[in-house]
């Protein structure tokens, strides 16, 4: 065999994070099995087998990976009580228990805490019990003090700011989103973050995410109806026409579009315009849209 034990291990890990990154669960799961029969006392790679099967809902797998964590670990371990709160707050979501599972839950997540306060996993999960039982404010500590742990995290700045707009905070919101690398940015963190600006009145940031949007080629008709009502908030009327037509000729079945439109002309007081598209939506769109 050319590979020793030790780059097998190193070349089976390397291959799962790809398969996971690519969503190939079962691959990442195969790899991540035969790195566990490897490394038989590896326990992370018990925890990691742990939440791959909670993603998926494999209660069996799930259960599986828990009783090789105990074993090697024991239940007083921060693993095993990690784990076990994952598993109660995934039972309480489906409905296979009652709140009291959330409860223990958020204990288990405390007993660990006092081990390793800097479990960044550890803090994801105890955003996540806290939205769950309500507590907005204090998940978006927690994932706040994940990210100052393990910055960077696609997923935990976009659920922070999601959160941060839920509580009105827009201003924060935006600035989390700037922790999103440029490769890491989707078009809708650019949508999300252009709305934001347009809350937080930066009507020309807000204008100018908008068009990166339109000029990519969006064949959202939304889009560029966000992009004519910033247009239109700049005083560039001609150009908030054209986007807000554009959206029209995309999505001609979409009343909200026509509507849209005919609102636009007649705020800039071109009522000849808005009485000729209204005639136009009547021609296009069925009798139970008008």
């Amino acid at each position: 065999d050319q590979f020793s034990a030790a780059e097998k291990v190193r070349l089976w890990r390397g291959l799962s994070a790809s398969y996971y990154r690519l969503g190939s669960r079962a691959d990442t799961r195969r790899l991540w099995k035969q790195v566990a029969a490897q490394q038989g006392k590896d326990v992370n790679i018990r925890v990691s087998l742990f939440q791959l099967a909670k993603d998926e809902g494999d209660d069996v797998q799930m259960q599986e990976a828990l009783d090789e964590i105990e074993k090697l670990a024991g239940r007083d371990s921060g693993e095993w009580k990690f784990a076990e709160a994952s598993r109660l707050l995934w039972m309480f979501r489906g409905g296979l228990a009652g709140k009291e599972s959330l409860s223990e839950a958020r204990h288990r997540v405390q007993e660990v805490r006092q081990l390793r306060p800097d479990w960044s996993a550890l803090l994801r999960l105890e955003a996540e019990i806290l939205l769950v039982d309500g507590d907005v404010d204090a998940s978006i500590e927690s994932l706040k003090s994940s990210l100052e742990v393990s910055p960077g995290e696609p997923r935990v700045i976009r659920r922070l700011a999601q959160l941060l707009t839920l509580r009105g905070r827009h201003e924060e919101a935006e600035q989390v989103l700037d922790q999103l690398s440029a490769a890491q940015q989707t078009t809708s963190d650019e949508r999300t973050k252009g709305l934001l600006m347009e809350r937080n009145l930066n009507i020309e940031g807000a204008r100018k995410a908008a068009a990166k949007i339109v000029e990519a080629g969006s064949k959202n008709p939304s889009d560029h109806l966000w992009y004519a009502r910033l247009l239109s908030k700049a005083g560039q009327h001609d150009q908030a026409e054209a986007a807000a037509r554009t959206a029209v000729q995309l999505a001609p079945a979409g009343a909200e579009n026509w509507l849209a439109l005919v609102q636009l002309l007649a705020s800039q007081g071109k009522t000849a315009a808005a009485e000729a598209v209204v005639r136009d939506a009547q021609l296009s769109l069925p009798e139970n849209q008008l």
